[in-house]
């Protein structure tokens, strides 16, 4: 008899506590409907900046205050060169990461390329080109000869046609009708 008035005492003691729990006069607080922590009230983790751009965030301390705004390993958006890019965070560099770093530029025989200024907010680079291509006429490819035309500043020729000059060679370089003019050639040319 003395265990079972044992498990007999311990039975009353549970309806006891329990009916004094519902009733909100005494034992430990109701867990959650999850069965987790009661949360901190007003108190989850915020968004800040980091004085670089980048984005961060500011944790719970534990006693209603926030720890000091950290990195969130994320990047941040940039531009350059018309293009929409990334930096990555925290900043080290003044990179912008965007996809197309060169594109061709100018025109005709002029054509160059130019390259991107990859810094956020950066610009495409002037063009870079040759000064001068090779040209041809029908005149002058008869003869061998070749001619040039210049490129100016812009990358774009600065003229559109073609002059060959006269060569000593017995031809009609230029295709005037007149072979060799103004020229003194020697050895019988």
């Amino acid at each position: 008899m003395k265990r079972s008035s044992g498990w007999l005492a311990v039975a009353v003691l549970l309806v006891l506590v329990g009916a004094g729990v519902a009733a909100g006069t005494g034992g430990p607080p109701p867990l959650p409907a999850d069965g987790g922590f009661v949360p901190l009230i007003g108190c989850t983790n915020k968004k800040c900046t980091m004085p670089d751009g980048c984005p961060g965030v500011m944790a719970c301390d534990g006693n209603g205050g926030w720890l000091p705004c950290d990195y969130t390993g994320a990047s941040k958006s940039c531009t350059a060169c018309g293009q929409t890019g990334y930096q990555t965070c925290p900043v080290t560099d003044n990179v912008c990461h965007v996809t197309t770093l060169t594109q061709a530029c100018g025109s005709g025989g002029c054509g160059g390329t130019q390259s991107c200024n990859a810094v956020p907010g950066g610009a495409w680079n002037s063009c870079v080109c040759p000064t001068q291509f090779t040209c041809h006429t029908t005149a002058g490819d008869l003869c061998g000869t070749t001619g040039s035309i210049s490129c100016n500043g812009s990358c774009q020729p600065t003229t559109s046609s073609c002059t060959i000059n006269e060569i000593c060679n017995n031809c009609d370089d230029n295709g005037d009708g007149n072979v060799d003019e103004g020229l003194h050639c020697s050895c019988g040319l």
